[in-house]
């Protein structure tokens, strides 16, 4: 009867500790997911696309409500042409995250608040505000989570003119 008991309580404390090293994995690959989320925030805030891009894989993709699908080079372009009317800009986001081996799913809440110039007027403030739902992949790469899809599901933007 001894040996039967020590047997079940060395697989009990055996799972157990496998148990905690894969909710620390996950954690831990959630709290480096949220990390790329604060880069690529800050990268907007600070109106620095290479900061903000680097969060993305190079296949990465952006499928619009409208189901426009727009790649990292045209992202980059619209960019290019959008900041310099950008006078400020916030974004903060709510957010669940599934990890899933390899692969990463992120639905959440973005919150972005932006001043533009108007640009008939540089003088005259534009402010814009947006509240979006989305949902992004993320994959597992030697160089740490990259985002390889976006998929914005609903949008409001409300503006000051």
């Amino acid at each position: 009867m001894r040996q039967p008991a020590i047997a079940f309580t060395t697989l009990l404390a055996t799972t157990l500790a496998m148990t905690n090293v894969v909710y620390a994995n996950e954690q831990a690959d959630k709290q480096a997911i949220i990390e790329s989320y604060r880069t690529l925030d800050a990268g907007i805030q600070r109106k620095n696309l290479n900061q903000a891009v680097s969060v993305y894989a190079p296949e990465f993709t952006q499928v619009e409500m409208d189901g426009k699908v727009r790649n990292l080079e045209q992202i980059r372009k619209d960019w290019q042409q959008n900041v310099p009317n950008i006078r400020q800009i916030q974004v903060m986001r709510e957010q669940r995250i599934k990890i899933n081996g390899q692969t990463a799913t992120v639905v959440g809440t973005g919150y972005q608040s932006a001043i533009f110039s108007n640009p008939n007027n540089p003088q005259v403030p534009i402010p814009v505000s947006t509240v979006f739902q989305y949902q992004d992949t993320w994959k597992r790469t030697n160089s740490g989570w990259k985002a390889t899809n976006a998929r914005i599901l609903q949008s409001n933007t409300a503006s000051g003119q």
